[in-house]
């Protein structure tokens, strides 16, 4: 019976090592792994927060695996999720990692805007009918 070299069969060699390849779910994890240990190309806002992940789109294409995640701080956040891609090498190798979209947080109290609209409208009334009388 005859041996490789190495003692390892080629299969068993860890993804990214440039003899076996991965699966979709394999290309997967290693997004959702790089993500969570590469925090930093999110941006300062939402770098130094704790972040949760959820795949949106896993896809096998011709010669690399494209997978979509979406991110968000994990806690206290109510709003559109931020979204990014990975271009993964069917070898397991990160190819591109790009962020499509910050996520977008809602605003504060629902109204408040009309509320300082009609406050400043209010004052503006209030000084322009204060000079009439000095007029």
């Amino acid at each position: 019976m005859a041996e490789n070299d190495g003692g390892q069969d080629q299969n068993s060699q860890p993804a990214g090592s440039g003899g076996s390849f991965v699966s979709l779910d394999q290309a997967r994890d290693i997004a959702l792994g790089h993500a969570r240990e590469n925090p930093d190309l999110y941006g300062g806002r939402w770098s130094k927060r704790p972040l949760t992940w959820a795949v949106l789109v896993t896809e096998e294409r011709e010669d690399a695996y494209y997978v979509r995640l979406s991110y968000q701080p994990a806690q206290k956040f109510s709003g559109e999720p931020g979204a990014e891609a990975f271009s993964i090498r069917k070898t397991g190798e990160i190819l591109s990692r790009s962020i499509l979209s910050q996520p977008k947080s809602k605003g504060g109290i629902p109204g408040c805007g009309l509320v300082a609209a009609f406050s400043l409208f209010l004052a503006l009334a209030g000084a322009v009918g204060g000079l009439s009388g000095v007029l």
